[in-house]
C-alpha cells in the first residue's frame, strides 16, 4: 500500500550550523558530530594522504584514492 510519497533514493542531510564569528565552542562540536556521523572526521584531523605517483598504483588503489578525494570533498564543502 501505497503513502503517496515518492519512492526513490533517499535523500539524507543536516542543516549544518554557519560560523558567524560568534559562539565557536558550540560550531566546533556541532561540525565534528556532523562530520563524525557521515564518516568525515578522519579528513579534518589527518587532511587527504596523496600518494607520491598516482601513475604506479594498481587501477583498485587509484579509484580508492578517488573515493577518498571526493570524501575529502565533502568535508570541505559542509566546513
Amino acid at each position: 500500500m501505497s503513502s503517496g510519497a515518492k519512492e526513490g533514493p533517499s535523500v539524507s542531510y543536516s542543516i549544518l550550523p554557519i560560523f558567524g564569528g560568534g559562539n565557536y565552542d558550540f560550531w566546533k562540536v556541532k561540525m565534528r558530530t556532523i562530520l563524525l556521523s557521515e564518516g568525515l572526521w578522519s579528513f579534518v584531523e589527518r587532511g587527504l594522504q596523496e600518494p607520491n605517483d598516482l601513475s604506479q598504483l594498481p587501477v583498485a588503489e587509484i579509484e580508492k584514492f578517488e573515493a577518498e578525494v571526493m570524501k575529502d570533498a565533502k568535508a570541505l564543502s559542509k566546513i
